[in-house]
């Protein structure tokens, strides 16, 4: 799976903007991996943290809905 695996591509991303959103009680993604991930990807990028598991919560949903409408200019 390493050959589709998005780490290998996370660094060439750009021009694309990506939003990482982020569990601090995640039980499949530690922090520490997480945070490598983000650092790991090409700018531009948004990196936000939730006090949420891997689903995450409605702060969540709300910060993507909003991220969205300003990257993709809805009005």
């Amino acid at each position: 799976m390493t050959s589709i695996d998005a780490d290998g591509y996370i660094g060439h991303a750009a021009p694309a903007t990506i939003l990482f959103q982020s569990g601090r009680y995640d039980e499949n993604v530690t922090q520490e991996r997480a945070a490598q991930y983000h650092q790991a990807a090409s700018d531009p990028k948004e990196v936000k943290w939730y006090n949420a598991g891997h689903s995450l919560n409605e702060e969540a949903r709300r910060d993507r809905a909003e991220w969205l409408i300003r990257t993709l200019d809805v009005k």
